[in-house]
């Protein structure tokens, strides 16, 4: 079965709480270690009294690279490293249902 996950991730805490162009190639950079594909969309989140640009990023589990771990762990290390990289708290997984492919 094939599964579908949204990571929220917010942008560098800046003065702007946007994402530059830099970040954006350096998330898809590790996005594109794990993940052979995702959608992603731009939000406004906000933390702590702060707005911040947010990235909606939708991957499944048929999406993952063949020699990369099962999705939850492969999430998981992905999350940390997009955290790391944007200097963020935390990055949220929105683990969702059944996907179907046509």
């Amino acid at each position: 079965m094939n599964l579908a996950y949204r990571l929220y991730l917010g942008a560098r805490n800046n003065a702007r709480h946007a994402f530059s162009p830099e970040d954006i190639a350096a998330v898809e950079t590790i996005l594109g270690e794990h993940f052979l594909g995702w959608t992603s969309a731009r939000a406004v989140g906000r933390w702590r009294d702060q707005n911040e640009e947010t990235l909606i990023i939708t991957v499944t589990s048929r999406g993952l690279r063949p020699a990369d771990d099962p999705a939850p762990a492969c999430l998981a290390r992905c999350a940390r490293r997009l955290k790391d990289l944007l200097g963020q708290e935390s990055v949220m997984i929105e683990e969702g249902g059944a996907t179907r492919f046509f």
